[in-house]
C-alpha cells in the first residue's frame, strides 16, 4: 500500500530554504555509464513520457563538497500516476546517500522544488512502511490525501 501526498504549502521564503556550503542544481534526469542498464531505460521510458506529456523529466541534485548527497526526480502527469490532475507533477523516486540522512537534505530538497516551481502543484507516493520517507515529506509540506495500489499495469490508483 502506498500513501499519496499533495503539497500544500504555497510559496516558501528563500532564507528558510538555504543552508551553507550547499548547491542544488536542477538539470535533465541524466543517462550514465555508472548506472544500470536497467536503470538507463527507465530513465529513457520517463524522458519520452515526459516528452509526449508537453514537459521534461529533470532532476534536483543537492551537493554538498562538489558530491550528489541527495536527488529528487520530477515528471509530468503522465497514465501511470491517473490520481494526479493535469498540470500536476510527481516527484520521485527521490534519494540521500546513507551517511548524509538524518541532516534534513531530503525537506530541504523538496521544499527547493516547490518554491523554485511555485506555480505547479506536486505530488509524491511513499510506502506505508517508509517512515522516514513520510517524516521528511510531512517537514517539506505536503499532506496525505490518499491511499492506493499499483495496478497490474503498472499505473498508480487510489484504493
Amino acid at each position: 500500500m502506498y500513501i499519496y501526498f499533495r503539497n500544500v504549502l504555497g510559496q516558501l521564503e528563500d532564507s528558510k530554504l538555504i543552508k551553507e556550503k550547499l548547491l542544488i542544481k536542477r538539470k535533465l534526469c541524466p543517462i550514465g555509464k555508472n548506472k544500470s542498464l536497467k536503470e538507463n531505460l527507465v530513465i529513457i521510458y520517463w524522458h519520452i513520457a515526459s516528452f509526449f506529456s508537453g514537459d521534461f523529466f529533470y532532476e534536483y541534485q543537492l551537493i554538498v563538497d562538489d558530491k550528489i548527497v541527495s536527488y529528487a526526480r520530477v515528471v509530468p502527469k503522465i497514465l501511470k500516476f491517473s490520481f494526479i490532475p493535469k498540470g500536476g507533477y510527481h516527484i520521485g523516486p527521490c534519494m540521500t546517500l546513507e551517511e548524509y540522512r538524518g541532516n534534513g537534505f531530503y525537506p530541504l530538497l523538496l521544499k527547493y522544488i516547490i518554491k523554485k516551481n511555485n506555480d505547479k502543484d506536486f505530488y509524491m507516493i511513499v510506502d506505508e512502511n517508509n517512515i522516514a520517507s513520510i517524516k521528511g515529506v510531512k517537514k517539506a509540506g505536503f499532506e496525505e490525501f490518499a491511499r492506493g495500489n499499483k495496478n497490474k499495469f503498472g499505473r498508480y490508483v487510489i484504493v
